[in-house]
């Protein structure tokens, strides 16, 4: 199995004033890494990043999307079908709510409450999933694109309305192959045998403040080729994606977890996955 067989790349196709603009840049990016697979917002026909979806798509890349704050499933399908109609085979994937725990949704008139301490009821979160399972399901042409439970809670109770278990893994002074327990417990409670790593990723921004620990480039151009071979060997894990693509423009530890920097240079851990198709 090749690595374009299972990595792909989070990429903020929606920001229309980020890096990813530049979509010339994004498939050279891309290209250079030997991946054709990305994860991002699902498009949204009329936004002012539709062309950019549409100018990355002709490229030829897969992509899994994730549900858009706030957006009905129905109509969030209906864009998505007419991506894959434009686009067709190109959607591999539709995923609930990024980080419903930390990010409360609001769905079929109830609104969860942001998760405190270990414990989280998302009762709207799956309401949603669920709606975005009949929603895609209504459309013969997506029937093949697999349903991604939102990532790391309540993945039993995704089970009737998903395809596959979900998590985000950061290591920080780790390595992703000490994380794997934990995921594939995620996998078990899910029921269906495989999961997505949805974000798996190392900031570089180091210094105080900070949410997690950042590690030099140096360090993060050795820690993806190890993670990434001990993902090629896991039948557990279907896809995974590197969080993130390229640096924003910011200076905080979010706009550093790029393997290219925001001008599209490429940082070690770059040129080290390059490597790794050759």
């Amino acid at each position: 199995m090749s690595v374009a067989d299972k990595i792909g790349v989070c990429l903020p196709l929606a920001d229309t004033t980020g890096p990813c603009r530049y979509t010339d840049k994004v498939d050279a990016a891309m290209r250079y890494l030997g991946l054709d697979m990305i994860r991002t917002r699902a498009p949204q026909m009329g936004a002012d990043s539709w062309r950019y979806y549409k100018a990355v798509a002709a490229y030829g890349y897969r992509f899994l999307f994730t549900h858009r704050p706030g957006r009905d499933p129905t109509l969030e399908v209906r864009d998505i079908a007419e991506f894959n109609r434009l686009f067709p085979g190109s959607v591999v994937a539709y995923e609930g709510p990024n980080e419903p725990d930390l990010n409360p949704v609001t769905y079929g008139g109830m609104t969860d409450t942001r998760r405190v301490g270990s414990t989280w009821t998302g009762k709207a979160a799956l309401a949603l999933m669920q709606a975005q399972r009949v929603a895609l399901r209504n459309v013969p042409a997506l029937n093949s694109v697999r349903i991604v439970a939102f990532n790391d809670w309540m993945q039993a109770s995704q089970n009737p309305f998903t395809n596959l278990a979900n998590s985000h893994i950061y290591p920080n002074n780790q390595v992703l192959v000490d994380r794997l327990p934990g995921f594939e417990k995620l996998v078990a409670q899910h029921g269906r045998g495989q999961g997505v790593i949805t974000e798996w990723g190392y900031h570089n921004k180091i210094g105080a403040k900070q949410t997690s620990a950042g590690i030099s480039e140096a360090q993060a151009a050795r820690n993806y080729p190890a993670d990434i071979s001990a993902i090629l060997v896991n039948p557990k894990i279907l896809y995974a994606f590197i969080y993130c693509g390229v640096d924003g423009y910011g200076t905080g530890e979010f706009d550093r977890f790029g393997l290219f920097r925001s001008d599209w240079t490429p940082k070690p851990a770059a040129d080290a996955l390059s490597r790794m198709r050759q």
